[in-house]
């Protein structure tokens, strides 16, 4: 059976209309119709015809899976990621972790660009 990985995004079935206005979660093939599914991409704001073609909930025809804003992450996940923002970086000639640099607004962080994007598998690294 498949096992839920580090990170785990929550979403409602809804109209693929509902989905083109919002973030939706597109499922690998052939998964089949249970409550966890892995996911292969994320959409945001895609039209109905790609919803449609990339982002059925199995076993339906006309329904897609909203994401509803809601994620957890394992021990594991959150450990590394605390790791990472203590880590150090160089901004000129100041020393400064990466959540001072967040803080401070000289670095930028996007939940769901640099989390929920970057978390997919086989996410290439140059892709994001």
């Amino acid at each position: 059976p498949f096992q839920r990985g580090a990170i785990c995004g929550f979403g409602k079935p809804a109209s693929l209309e509902q989905g083109s206005r919002h973030g939706v979660f597109a499922f690998a093939p052939g998964v089949p119709e249970e409550t966890t599914l892995p996911v292969k991409d994320f959409h945001q704001k895609s039209s109905v015809a790609t919803l449609k073609e990339e982002c059925l909930v199995p076993g339906t025809t006309d329904r897609c899976a909203l994401d509803v804003g809601i994620f957890t992450m394992s021990v594991d996940w959150c450990s590394a990621f605390f790791r990472f923002a203590n880590s150090k970086i160089v901004d000129g000639t100041n020393e400064m972790t990466v959540m001072a640099a967040v803080d401070d607004s000289k670095l930028y962080f996007d939940f769901y660009l640099e989390v929920v994007t970057a978390s997919l598998p086989g996410q290439p690294l140059g892709s994001f």
